[in-house]
């Protein structure tokens, strides 16, 4: 089942790379959740952005998408907006209606977020291996060993033996070297 909130379905929209474990977490933890709130928070995540208070709601759409707008009785992610409909998420669930619903529906306040090549979830690395552990008891025990261990070309470069000799355990770890060429290509790595 997916975990939907307005901070993984926002980070999602911004292509900003975290973990729902991680990012609900800190949702929950959201004292207040309101378009500052969500400034904060996503200013940890290295997301900077604004917020604007826009009187004159025939505005929003000129805004560049995806932005965080409030309206009667919550907040909501605008994806797509003109001057004739709307189409914005609320729980993960995409909706549309016609611009001028929205304009009345809207409270004309909005956050607009914009991320960088660096923005991310802070230890996204570390987070993405767990997640990943957790889904496959397999794979968390060979993550845990990559996690725990040297690679192995360091280690065969270490010892003191010849280079024949070095190829030899090469070769009988191969096995191990096609785990880690798998998890190179299975795993993101930053």
């Amino acid at each position: 089942m997916k975990v939907h909130n307005i901070l993984i379905d926002f980070l999602k929209e911004l292509q900003v790379p975290h973990t729902p474990d991680y990012s609900t977490e800190r949702f929950d933890s959201m004292p207040f959740k309101s378009l500052f709130g969500m400034q904060q928070l996503l200013r940890e995540y290295g997301v900077p952005g604004e917020g604007y208070s826009l009187p004159d709601k025939s505005r929003l759409s000129s805004l560049p998408t995806p932005f965080i707008a409030a309206m009667r009785p919550g907040l909501v992610i605008v994806t797509e907006i003109n001057d004739s409909e709307v189409k914005y998420l609320t729980q993960g669930v995409g909706e549309t209606i016609p611009f001028t619903e929205f304009e009345k529906a809207s409270t004309g306040e909005v956050f607009l977020a914009f991320p960088t090549a660096d923005s991310r979830e802070p230890d996204y690395s570390s987070h993405r291996l767990t997640a990943l552990a957790q889904t496959n008891s397999v794979l968390a025990h060979i993550l845990y060993f990559i996690k725990l261990h040297i690679s192995l070309g360091h280690i065969l470069k270490a010892l003191p033996i010849s280079n024949a000799e070095k190829l030899r355990y090469f070769r009988l770890s191969l096995p191990w070297v096609e785990v880690f060429q798998i998890l190179k290509n299975a795993v993101a790595y930053d």
